[in-house]
């Protein structure tokens, strides 16, 4: 593998999971950026890259072959294009935009620039997700006839108030849907297909301190298959999102750590994960595997593609914004 390299802009804290994996995969972190200069000399300190506080001041000096974005929602559409722009690669945390019109133009940036851009639904790769789509595509249960996700996290005051971004619309695009469940709603779509019809209703049900919602309850429709979705951060504790297969023959129960199999007069068949890489197990385990792929795919080493092109995250994106579209509810 070429050693490329990487820079980060936004030095918050899944700015230390990009670094691990970019250091896990042979490449060389060069520099590091954030507007908050103690973040900026934090990571530079751990990691021996260069400190920046000015993006483009760092796009100017530096040689970057891949660019990892990990900034506040607000700011992914414009340092994804301007990396495009000159020719630099780009690991893109989620969400990789905050409607379908920045969508569109991050896909023209995309091509025009002629190199690749990866959004950060690491998810999809951890072992029990990967496991759980082996057994439903080997057809051992019957068909997929639909799903339900669940995502029951606790985020608090000074959580939004001394972030400066969050729970606000022009800077974080929403709230819990956009931020804590979007992996869920991702997987969902992993496993069902493209949406075509969302009924759902937002809500901010406990949070007086942000515009947007903290609560939605959602009806998605997948060609004929139903998923029904429920996410909040007003519960008092944060465990696993969970999301749950109905198969012809089985259910199959899956979060970060297992996936258990409970299929019709049989016994469970667990797979669990015991050795977890160190982080939020709310982020999932699978940031260094994604990343490994994406630049293995740069180098072309075997067939090894893309692992989340843009436009594979369409459908998510699509299914976020018509969940949207339904309005807040104030209660």
């Amino acid at each position: 593998m070429n050693s490329y390299r990487a820079a980060i802009v936004g030095c918050g804290s899944i700015s230390s999971v990009h670094a691990a994996a970019v250091k896990e995969n042979g490449a060389e972190l060069c520099a590091v950026c954030d507007i908050k200069p103690e973040r900026a000399h934090a990571l530079s300190e751990k990691t021996g890259a260069a400190a920046y506080i000015l993006f483009e001041q760092m796009l100017k000096a530096e040689k970057i072959d891949v660019l990892h974005v990990c900034t506040p929602h607000f700011l992914h559409l414009p340092m994804a294009k301007a990396a495009l722009a000159r020719g630099i690669n780009v690991v893109l945390e989620k969400p990789p935009v905050m409607n379908m019109k920045e969508f569109q133009s991050l896909s023209e940036a995309e091509k025009n620039g002629n190199v690749q851009l990866c959004v950060c639904f690491q998810n999809r790769f951890n072992a029990t997700t990967v496991h759980a789509k082996k057994l439903i595509d080997s057809g051992k249960y019957g068909a997929l006839l639909g799903a339900r996700g669940i995502v029951t996290w606790n985020r608090r005051g000074a959580y939004y108030t001394e972030s400066g971004w969050r729970g606000r619309y022009n800077t974080e695009g929403g709230g819990v849907l956009i931020n804590q469940a979007l992996h869920t709603l991702d997987l969902l779509g992993v496993f069902l297909g493209e949406p075509t019809d969302v009924r759902a209703v937002c809500a901010n049900l406990s949070h007086s301190e942000i515009e947007t919602e903290d609560t939605v309850c959602a009806e998605i429709d997948y060609g004929g298959k139903n998923a029904v979705f429920y996410s909040t951060v007003s519960a008092c504790k944060s465990p696993c999102a969970e999301i749950m297969l109905f198969c012809e023959r089985a259910n199959i129960n899956l979060s970060f750590r297992e996936c258990a199999v409970y299929p019709e007069d049989e016994k469970p068949e667990i797979f669990s994960v015991s050795d977890i890489t160190p982080g939020k197990s709310c982020w999932g385990s699978s940031h260094s595997e994604l990343i490994g792929k994406f630049y293995s795919s740069l180098d072309k080493i075997g067939n090894e593609q893309n692992p989340c092109p843009l436009e594979s995250c369409r459908g998510t994106m699509d299914a976020m914004c018509r969940i949207y579209s339904g309005g807040l509810i104030t209660v």
